[in-house]
This record gives C-alpha cells, structure tokens and sequence, in this order.
C-alpha cells in the first residue's frame, strides 16, 4: 500500500535528498550548465516568512561540496529544486519547489571545502526600481494592472487563481509610483512594493507553491484554504500555541499619520477584529477623496472570518505544505507529567525554515498582526454620509497635502500646501466671510521687502516680519547655493570617456567604440555596446583600479558627487530602464543618497547630466561605476553613451574638468618636480615632463607641439644620444661617431681611428665604414668601397669600371716569389695614362701596349758571355714582342 506525503514525512528515519540544475535563463528558453546531484549538495535550507495582503518571496540556500564558484555566478537560476523523501519502508515522494535566481556571488570556503549560494525565487526580479510605460488615460483596472506587471517581469502567474481577487475590475486612476517628475520623488519604489499594494487592494497574498497543490514555476493569488492536514505530536519535536486572532469583522482603510480613517461595516466596534490597511497609493483619486471607499467592501468580503491560532513549532518537516494552507494542530496539555485531553488549534501556514541535511528539520511559527487601535468615534463609516466631518489626504505623486473642514458646503476651511506654497481658502456664508490666499516664497520675499520699507519708516519692528523672512529663508539658501563654483577635483581618471579602460561584463558582452561630439563639456564620449545574454538586468562596470588608480582615493563617512552625461544610440533597441541609483558600487561600505541633490533624468536620445550626490557609510572595501540595465532581452543590441565624467568631494556638482593627472582635449601631461641636496648640501634638481603636444619658447631654443625643433642656438650635449628616427632606420649620434642603422641593423658609421705609427706615435684619422660597403659621390661621379675594392662609377657613361687594390705574397715570377706586393687588379683592361691618354700603358688579356715614344735609357748586355733579347715594335699594331740573338 503506497503512503501519503504526510506519512512519509512524519516518520522516523526517512531519508531526504535534495538536487537542482544550474542554468541560465533566456527569455522562455534555458541552458543547461550543471546538474547539482544530492551527492553534491552538504546542506540545503529552505525558508520564507510571509503575511497575508502582500507578496511573499522564498529563499534557497545550499552549501555545495568543493568549488562551484566557477560555474554558479550571480544571475544564474537554480532550476527545478526538488525534495526526494523517502520511507523507511520504499515509498518516496518528490516535491518540486521551481526555480531560485541566484542573488548574490558565490562564496568559496577553501578550509571547510564548501561553497555557499544564497537564491530567491522566481518573484527575484520584482525588486528592481518601478518603471511602467502604460495608457493612463481611461485609467486601469486592478487585475490589468497586474497583468501587466508580470508580464513585463516575465513572471508566470496562474490565470484562473487570480480570480480570488477583490476588486479585480476596480479602475486605478493614474499612475502612482513612476517618477514622471525624473526628480526622484518616487524612484525608490519597486515591483514589489506595487505588487504588494496590488494584494492589498485584492485581499490576496501572491505567492508560488509547491508542486503537491499546483504549477510549482506559476504565481497564484491565494486565500487561506483548507488543507485537511492534521499535524499531530508525531511529527513534532515541540509546539507552542498561542492566542487565538479573529475572526476578522471589519476592514479599516488608513491614512497615516494622520490617522484620517474610514471603515466597513459600519456598525464595527472596537471590541471586533478589523484588518487595517494603511497608505495604499493604488486606490486614491487626486480628484476624488472618497475613492478608496470603492475598494472596502470587496477587500473585506475576501478577509471576513479569518482566524488562527498563534504557534510555534519544531517538526521532522512539513514542507507538503504551502503559504496560506490551513492546517490543524492537534497536541494535548501536560500538567505535572499528565498528559489532559487532545485539542485541535487551526491555524494558516505563513512562515517556515526548513533544513535538509542527513534528515529533514522545520521550523514554522505564526505571530499575531501588529496591533493598531482605531478611533471608530473619529473614522468615518464608509456607508455614513455626512455634512459634517475631518480630512487630511496626502498626495505623494503631486506632493501634495490637502485638509479640509466642514460641517456643510456653505462653510469649511481648506488648506492645500505643495511645493510652491500654501493656498488656503476660507468660507462662511452664513456670516458673510469669504476668504482666498496664496503665499509662495516669492511673494513671502515681497512681502519681506514692503515690511523693511515699513520699518525703515518707523511704522513697525522687526520681529513683526521675522516670519516672512524665514518662510524665504531656504529658497534664497538653495538658490546661492546653485550658483556657486567650486572647482573641486576630479578624482576620475581619463574622464573625458574612460577611453584606456575596458569594463567588465556581467550577464551580457560588448563593445566600446570612440566618438567626438563638441555638444557634450569634454568634446568626446564612448559608446558602450550591449549584448544580452540573458532576459532580465545585464550590467557593466569599470573598476577603482581603472578609474581611480588607488582605492585610498575614497574616503569612508564623506560626501561625494558623481556627474556624467549619458544617451542612448538612436536607431538600436532602446535601454531606457537604466537605473541610475545603481552606478555607485562601495564593496560593503553603504551608499546613502541624498534624493534632493540627485538628477537622474530617464533615458533618451537627447545628452542628459545625471548627478548622484551620496554618502560612504563603513569600510569602503571596493568602488565601482556600474551601469546596470534592468528587463533586457538576449536578442536586444542596444547601445549606451557616457561622456565627461567626475566625481568629487562635496554635495555641489561642478562643471566637468580633468583630473590632475589628466589634462584632456588632446594634451594629457604630467608634470612633477623634485628639489634637494646631495651631501655635499649642493642642489640637486629634477623635472620629468611627459605629453603628446608639448611646446617650449625660450631665446635660444624653441620647440613647436608636433615635436620639431626649430631653433637650437649654443647648445652643448655631454653624454648624450641624439637619434633621428626610430629602432628601424635612424641615425644615432652619440660618443663621437654618427651611427646609421636599417631594419634594425647597423650598416656604418663616421667617426674616429686611432692609431701608433712606427715611432710609437698616436696618430688620429676621420674613419667612414660600413658594413657592406661606403660611397663617395658629387654630382656624375660616385666611388663605391666594399670588400672587392673601388667601384668608380660615372653616370654620363654606360660603364662602371671595377678596380681593385690589395696586397698578396702569391707571386710567382723569378726571386721576387717571396716579397709582399700590392697589386692594382681591373676587371677588363687597365690603363695607367698621363697627358690625358696620349701617353699610356694598356694591360689588357695578356698584352702590354704602349702609346708613345718607349724610352730604354739603360743598355743591358755590354758583355759577351750574356745573351740577348731584342725588342721590337710593330710600328701598324704598336705591339711590343722581342727576337732573339
């Protein structure tokens, strides 16, 4: 016989697993990164502490063995958390709890070898700021409101649940709670906060279940419902019931702290339990005082009846049920060791911390509602109509409070106050009084100006008009204040548009491409391209040791302003949901706004200034500039534009200017100076100029901003390199001798030779080498000098004549064998020639010609025992040949 959930949770000594899958979620669609098997997981808890009238969020915490912090990031969702429970007997029984992003980075615990992952559920993304673009014009019904919202979000709901709300139909006037203003007024609103004044005005609790009573990925609107659970002292380690709360017998809709009250029914006494409900934006009318009584009998039709007892309890688990279940508690009394008779306490499950390990411990307790006492002598029934009677409304989307007084139309008193000024209205008819005034701090400082006029006269004293001066006082305050330029430091490095800085990516990739643009203060802004990767909120953001160089930078319990300008790219999909309160990231130091010195304009394709004036509360661990992107979807490229951006000491935001490291509009230098004695108290000095456009002017020596020096007069070099180009080709003068260098190489120089003649005596000589070769040329003539010799070039002939001059002891002619010869070697004929060619000596092949008369002034042979050789010339051909004795 298969078991129950209930039974198999109740016993002793059933086994619990706990698994989930990591993935990534794109829209509708999801990737698969890891399975998380029971094997993996050490300890799983599971928690949430809900009320009725509201939205509840569940928590998932899981210590996973060894490190998952390079799979689990923040952004991920844990998909498909599931419970195996299992009998000692076989049966099992799995819950599915649905899915929980991921909120926070994942710590690693290198000495336990676990990794923590903190996880909400599928409500996570209902916290990022309110931002809605819908038709107010013909108003909105409650139900479509909400349709609307989860929609947006990409939160799945269970349709026919939500027909448990009261007041579905019911029309929301106007829109509530977007800063249409872009002052700020409104911007710390959430998704949540919206949802839960959603609940209130219906009477229902939004929350997701778990996959025994529905859709486990779905959001349901729920009533508290019977769920014929019994929880009995055998699945219980303790319990303690309290007083009982209810039944509920009446609604009271509050204005707080006024306490301008209406309730329903209207014979509701104090002695009777009412649900108070206070503030709820969604169901006022600025036009309207009574609206909200539209809403208070559908609200209390839903909460009529409700009762439970208090408890607190600790089980082996009860995590079979859902928030809003009703359940039975039966235990019995115990008076000095007698156990009395068993009872029955109903109750509703709101709250639970549920811990799977080796087993499975829950704990779940109920408190009572904060107790509020009301006035019903004061309050004004919503079905009494009466001429006589009391409202305070304040009007958070207008800023404004209104308070009205009347016993009937012919007489009543009301003051309305709004940014502006008062404006107060008083009506007797009965008495003939009829009264209208206005004062603002303009007329306030009229005012002030006619009194001191009065009083200069002598008419009055000055404490008569004391107040019209302080009613201006602030005005004038904030106005010189406005004014003033203070010139603060940038802190900000390359602020023009963080051109030398890469941002890093969360949940998205992208692509930085440089603009110039001379409507915005530094003339220069950076386009940052978006890439997605996922539906939801993408980030990016530049880090301190980018922007600031140094963390000592920031300081700790001090005001700063950050200012920039920002757009975003026409003709791409629009990131208008940029939430600009997120730029400022301070590790775990608190960031505190100050909302009355914030501009944070939406996002459009027109420049906008965005200042953030804030406060570093705590250790400032970290800084960042992040730009975070809320509803993004993965098949969006969109496009965001920063420019001149500065961040400095003080609550005043100051026109952009660089930072002192940074000198921008194309000339960035960095100037710095030491001063001292050495030790022999001699002065010792130094500068270090560096820059891309410097200019120098002095009498003798000029040097323009491209880098060309054009004038030099005296000036002397010691120990110095002069290098003309670069490590390719240059000439480097340096030591005495002019280096010239080609594709890295050195392939000559001029300078200096030293050498000892044959007396010991130094000799120095002008050297030209080089390491192929050197040539000496003017105008048609050119000599080349290389290895192999001259080269005597003439350009107004077709030849080059090779002529080559070394020495050699390869000689093989007679006794001259040995003795060292210089030889002068040509390659074709050489002519050794005087008188321009009329008298010459051609050696060519193997022939000696001679040109001219041959002269012989010495006789040879004078004796007879030699023998003799005669010359003779062929006077044709002009050869030389001999003939013998």
């Amino acid at each position: 016989m298969s078991k129950t959930v209930q039974e198999i949770m109740e016993v002793m000594g059933k086994t619990a697993e706990a698994s989930v899958a990591l993935e990534r979620k794109n829209g509708s669609s999801y990737t698969h990164i890891a399975d998380i098997d029971p094997e993996d997981i050490n300890e799983a808890r599971y928690y949430f502490d809900g009320a009725l009238y509201r939205s509840v969020m569940r928590c998932l915490e899981l210590k996973l063995k060894n490190n998952w912090t390079a799979k689990a990031k923040k952004g991920l969702l844990l998909d498909g958390f599931n419970i195996k429970v299992t009998h000692p007997e076989g049966d099992s029984i799995t819950i599915g709890y649905g899915g929980f992003y991921i909120a926070e980075e994942p710590e690693y615990d290198a000495a336990q070898n676990l990794t923590s992952i903190i996880a909400y559920d599928e409500l996570y993304p209902s916290m990022q700021t309110y931002d809605m673009n819908l038709d107010w014009t013909n108003g909105i019904t409650l139900k479509n409101y909400l349709i609307a919202i989860l929609n947006k979000l990409g939160i799945n709901y269970d349709v026919q649940s939500l027909d448990l709300m009261a007041n579905a139909d019911k029309v929301i006037t106007s829109e509530k709670f977007l800063d249409i203003e872009n002052d700020s007024t409104e911007s710390a609103y959430t998704y949540r906060d919206v949802l839960d004044e959603i609940a209130k005005a219906a009477g229902v609790t939004f929350a997701f279940r778990n996959s025994l009573r529905g859709d486990e990925y779905k959001l349901y609107a729920i009533k508290p419902t019977e769920s014929g659970y019994v929880i009995d002292e055998s699945n219980l380690r303790s319990v303690t019931i309290g007083a009982k709360y209810g039944p509920v017998k009446g609604v009271v809709l509050s204005r707080e702290p006024q306490e301008d009250n209406v309730f329903y029914p209207s014979n509701l006494s104090s002695s009777q339990t009412a649900v108070k409900i206070s503030n709820v934006e969604i169901i006022e009318d600025a036009k309207d005082n009574d609206y909200r009584e539209n809403f208070i009998e559908g609200i209390y039709n839903n909460v009529k009846n409700t009762e439970y007892y208090l408890y607190e309890l600790d089980s082996f688990g009860i995590g079979f049920l859902n928030f809003g279940d009703i359940f039975t508690i039966k235990t019995a009394d115990r008076e000095n060791g007698i156990i009395g008779e068993e009872k029955e306490y109903k109750t509703i499950f709101m709250r639970t911390d549920m811990t799977i390990g080796s087993g499975i411990k829950e704990k779940s307790k109920l408190e009572a509602p904060q107790a509020t006492s009301t006035d019903y002598s004061a309050a004004k029934s919503s079905t009494e109509k009466m001429l006589k009677w009391t409202m305070l409304r304040v009007d958070k989307q207008n800023q404004r409070i209104e308070s009205y007084i009347t016993d009937n139309d012919s007489r009543y008193t009301k003051i309305t106050q709004t940014l502006e000024g008062l404006d107060v209205a008083i009506n007797d008819e009965k008495n003939g009084l009829k009264a209208q005034m206005t004062a603002t701090a303009k007329k306030a400082e009229s005012a002030y100006s006619m009194a001191s006029t009065v009083i200069n006269a002598g008419y009055t004293t000055t404490d008569d008009v004391n107040t019209l001066i302080a009613q201006s006082a602030n005005d004038i305050t904030l106005s010189v204040e406005r004014n003033l330029k203070i010139g603060a430091r940038n802190i900000l490095l390359d602020s023009a548009r963080f051109e030398s800085f890469t941002p890093t990516w969360e949940n998205a990739d992208g692509k930085v491409t440089l603009f110039d643009d001379p409507v915005v203060p530094s003339g220069v802004y950076s386009r940052v391209r978006i890439n997605p990767q996922l539906n939801g909120t993408v980030d990016f953001y530049y880090s301190a040791a980018d922007i600031l160089q140094s963390l000592k930078k920031i300081k700790a319990d001090t005001t700063y302003t950050l200012s920039f300008y920002a757009n975003y790219r026409s003709g791409v999909d629009d990131i208008t949901d940029f939430a600009p309160k997120s730029v400022i990231s301070a590790g775990s130091a608190i960031v505190a706004y100050d909302n009355d010195r914030c501009t944070t304009p939406k996002l459009s394709t027109a420049w906008q200034r965005y200042i953030l004036t804030f406060k570093l509360t705590g250790t400032v661990s970290d800084f960042r500039l992040r730009f975070l992107f809320d509803n993004c979807k993965s098949t969006d490229v969109s496009a965001i534009q920063l420019s001149s951006l500065k961040l400095e000491e003080g609550n005043v935001a100051t026109d952009w200017s660089p930072s002192a490291e940074d000198i921008d509009q194309s000339v960035k230098a960095q100037i710095s100076m030491c001063v001292q004695k050495d030790k022999d108290n001699k002065l010792t000095s130094a500068i270090a100029i560096e820059g891309n456009k410097i200019s120098i002017k002095s009498d003798n020596f000029e040097l323009s901003e491209d880098g060309t020096i054009t004038k030099c007069q005296g000036a002397t070099i010691t120990d110095g390199i002069i290098q003309c180009g670069d490590e390719n080709m240059a000439m480097i003068v340096a030591q005495g001798a002019i280096v010239h260098k080609f594709n890295g190489t050195k392939i000559g120089d001029i300078g200096l030779s030293i050498n000892q003649d044959s007396s010991g005596n130094i000799q120095y000589y002008e050297r030209v080498s080089g390491t192929v070769g050197v040539e000496i040329s003017a105008n048609n003539y050119a000599t080349f000098v290389d290895d192999q010799g001259f080269i005597v070039l003439s350009k107004a002939r077709e030849n080059t004549i090779n002529v080559s001059i070394f020495s050699t002891t390869d000689w093989s002619y007679g006794p001259y064998a040995s003795a060292l010869r210089s030889i002068i070697e040509a390659d074709s004929a050489l002519i050794v020639s005087a008188n321009r060619g009329h008298n010459a000596l051609l050696l060519q092949g193997n022939a000696i010609y001679l040109c001219g008369d041959p002269v012989m002034p010495t006789a040879i042979g004078a004796t007879s025992s030699q023998s003799y050789v005669y010359v003779v010339a062929d006077k044709n051909t002009g050869e030389i040949g001999y003939l013998s004795a």
